[in-house]
């Protein structure tokens, strides 16, 4: 075999080692270890520096965007004066007693808005008291049924 290649070893277990025909391997030009400029080692440090202190400031900045953006997952509420005002009373179906009112506006089309009325009161199975009708919400979170021309209204409901 050629050089810096060993033939033949033996070890013996807490005995001495004997390595036979083991000749030194050359290195190539590539495994030399090139000489470090210590000004190059000083830019390299004073880069990763200004790196990490870059880092650190986005994070920061990110951070604070991020925190200050951060809401509940909440419906959107409407916009006051945005349509038709409707004053709805949630009762109890069995005493009859107020349980919450409160001032919603429908929108354009005279729908109220279902969804943010279930989660600002916690409640499900809405129905409309006077007609005994279930009020559905539609997958824009308004009300299926149309409130036009209605003031007041009273509803049943079950709490979550």
């Amino acid at each position: 075999m050629s050089g810096g290649v060993v033939e033949e070893s033996v070890v013996t277990l807490g005995g001495p080692v004997s390595y036979k025909n083991v000749s030194p391997v050359p290195q190539t030009s590539s495994q030399h270890k090139a000489e470090v400029d210590s000004s190059s080692v000083a830019k390299e440090i004073d880069i990763e520096e200004q790196l990490r202190i870059e880092e650190q400031r986005v994070l920061s900045k990110t951070k604070n965007a991020v925190a200050s953006n951060v809401t509940p997952a909440a419906p959107p509420k409407p916009v006051v004066g945005q349509g038709q005002k409707v004053k709805v009373t949630w009762v109890d179906r069995y005493t009859n007693k107020t349980i919450t009112t409160h001032d919603w506006y429908c929108n354009s089309n005279g729908h109220l808005p279902i969804k943010a009325m279930k989660y600002q009161w916690n409640m499900r199975n809405v129905i409309w008291a006077d007609m005994e009708e279930p009020i559905k919400e539609m997958s824009d979170g308004f009300s299926d049924i149309t409130f036009i021309g209605i003031s007041n209204l009273k509803i049943f409901a079950d709490s979550n």
